[in-house]
């Protein structure tokens, strides 16, 4: 009967002991780092030699502090009324600014219009993601609309409805 006591203590010891182990671990980062959270073959690109995190890797995201200011992104040569989208990936640098030389297209049904938004990120600006209290390099991703009325130039111009 003590042999038993003393191995449920014991069980529970360890128990504890681990429960209280994974959760310093955890303390501070989200679970879902991990495999899916490393960087790919595809951002070797946008490393540049500096360390650099995806969203799912950082403790604070980068948050965009310019969504709709500044001036507006315009394809080249609307000639007909729509809704224009792009949807990029870039570089948001540890003072909060985007590194415009790694920005890509992910989708878009205009180029000109995705052209025309890249041209407009010197003038976005981001809080800098954070781990723990230090600013760090993080990928962004953002996806830009606007609808176009051909012939109608209102200022400011109409909320996009796509």
């Amino acid at each position: 009967m003590k042999l038993l006591v003393r191995l449920s203590a014991l069980s529970l010891i360890c128990a504890t002991a681990a429960l209280t182990s994974s959760c310093i671990t955890l303390r501070g980062r989200t679970p879902a780092r991990g495999a899916g959270c490393q960087l790919r073959s595809s951002d070797s690109t946008l490393m540049a030699g500096a360390p650099l995190y995806r969203e799912c890797a950082v403790d604070t995201h980068a948050a965009n502090l310019t969504r709709g200011q500044g001036p507006m992104a315009r394809p080249a040569g609307a000639l007909h009324d729509g809704c224009y989208s792009a949807e990029l990936q870039f570089v948001v640098d540890t003072t909060g600014v985007p590194e415009q030389r790694t920005a890509r297209v992910l989708q878009t049904n205009d180029q000109s219009y995705a052209d025309a938004v890249i041209a407009t990120l010197p003038t976005w600006r981001y809080k800098p993601a954070l781990i723990g209290s230090t600013p760090v390099r993080q990928i962004v991703t953002e996806r830009e609309a606007t609808a176009i009325k051909v012939g109608q130039m209102t200022d400011p111009p109409p909320s996009p409805s796509c």
